[in-house]
């Protein structure tokens, strides 16, 4: 390979390695991530999404809350919206931030599971963050009757197709 990145092709040889060296040696393993993600700082060439994923297994806090926060909007703004949900829920779970961003942070995680389709994780997550009627879109307006169920209370649009501003209807349910 013309690079130097080690990848491996298969997910359990992935994760068997990891697990072994998590059992052996935690403080050791914490350390090499936290030695790998400095070095590709240094480096310069590394995505905020692979930062922060060293950061987080290194349990660098501040650092880890900083990579991930940009990791998650920038898969939204690319419109990876599965990919920006996990990297929310990650940045939550992480516990680095204060009372409003953590608001903040929940409404975005609302708004990537309801941009991925995940109707019923949105709605929780807007409840979560204390949105009183947040927007929920549904494409087509053939959501399952449990989708809706799991939206009462919320501000639904449905938008019909051909999308235009004419096909757009409000319901609250």
């Amino acid at each position: 390979s013309d690079d130097d990145n080690l990848e491996t092709f298969h997910d359990r040889i992935r994760s068997t390695a990891a697990n072994d060296a998590h059992a052996s040696d935690p403080a050791g393993l914490r350390d090499a991530h936290r030695i790998i993600a400095e070095a590709l700082l240094v480096a310069g060439d590394a995505d905020k999404a692979t930062l922060a994923h060293h950061f987080r297994a290194a349990h660098d806090t501040a650092r880890a809350t900083h990579f991930t926060l940009l990791a998650a909007e920038e898969a939204a703004a690319q419109l990876a919206f599965e990919r920006a949900a996990e990297l929310f829920a990650a940045l939550l779970e992480l516990g680095g931030l204060g009372p409003r961003e953590a608001t903040r942070v929940r409404i975005q995680l609302a708004e990537s599971l309801a941009n991925s389709g995940q109707l019923y994780a949105a709605a929780q997550a807007y409840r979560e963050a204390g949105c009183p009627k947040p927007m929920v879109v549904i494409a087509g307006g053939d959501a399952a009757p449990e989708e809706l169920a799991a939206l009462r209370g919320l501000q639904v649009a449905v938008v019909k197709r051909p999308y235009s501003i004419q096909t757009l209807s409000l319901i609250h349910i």
